[in-house]
């Protein structure tokens, strides 16, 4: 009996790629539901099997469309079927989809596009394993001039100092800055750690006339500011 993953396309399958490609051209991709616009994503991948059981396994261990694309190459070589052209796929898509991201935050005015800055660092943050950093760097008309990686360190904890911090500030001639990094716990609440650095930083950037506008913390879907919940001093 061949497996569900045979590399000889049945006539089933054949019939279910066609069925799919004549809902797109009557209805258009939006009429797709997840899992089918995935299917077809791996068409011209694995033109000769039967991708509907490898997204089914995807789904059931990833649960949306984020997380797959942004799934370890390890997690993801787990999956039956999938192999290193497709993960390689995938990660064309992930950077594809931050670099879009990226361009819709650049040059803008972070207080008139704060929703599409949100966006960006989910995208950025939110399926990231362990503990990353980064920040937003702003001039004085608000716009976004840079972003920058400051390092990540374990699945808990980082290690990260004010005065490092500021010499990457300075190196764009910022005036603002707004500080992110994520919980990969999924716990949207800000530490004790969160809050010692988020004091200790604002004070380093207000020595250099630079002003720390936010700090955001990504989890749990959500990305939480830390400014709204009072926990610094304006």
């Amino acid at each position: 009996m061949p497996s569900q993953h045979s590399e000889h396309m049945s006539d089933h399958t054949s019939g279910h790629r066609e069925r799919m490609k004549q809902k797109c051209d009557a209805k258009g991709m939006a009429s797709l539901t997840d899992q089918e616009l995935f299917e077809i994503l791996l068409y011209p991948l694995l033109p000769r099997i039967d991708t509907k059981p490898i997204v089914k396994d995807c789904f059931k261990n990833f649960s949306n469309f984020s997380a797959i694309i942004n799934a370890p190459d390890a997690k993801l070589s787990e999956i039956k079927g999938v192999g290193k052209e497709t993960i390689r796929h995938l990660s064309i898509i992930a950077e594809l989809l931050d670099r879009i991201s990226y361009e819709r935050v650049i040059h803008k005015n972070f207080l008139t596009n704060w929703t599409e800055l949100q966006s960006f660092c989910l995208q950025k943050l939110s399926y990231r394993p362990i503990e990353a950093l980064m920040a937003i760097l702003l001039n004085n008309q608000n716009q976004v001039i840079a972003i920058k990686d400051l390092g990540s360190g374990t699945v808990n904890q980082m290690t990260v100092y004010p005065r490092e911090i500021l010499k990457v500030a300075l190196l764009d001639e910022a005036v603002g800055m707004i500080l992110v990094h994520n919980h990969p716990s999924g716990d949207e609440r800000a530490s004790k750690q969160d809050i010692d650095l988020t004091k200790s930083l604002q004070k380093t950037l207000k020595s250099a006339n630079i002003t720390l506008y936010d700090h955001l913390i990504v989890a749990g879907g959500k990305c939480i500011s830390m400014r709204n919940q009072g926990l610094f001093d304006f």
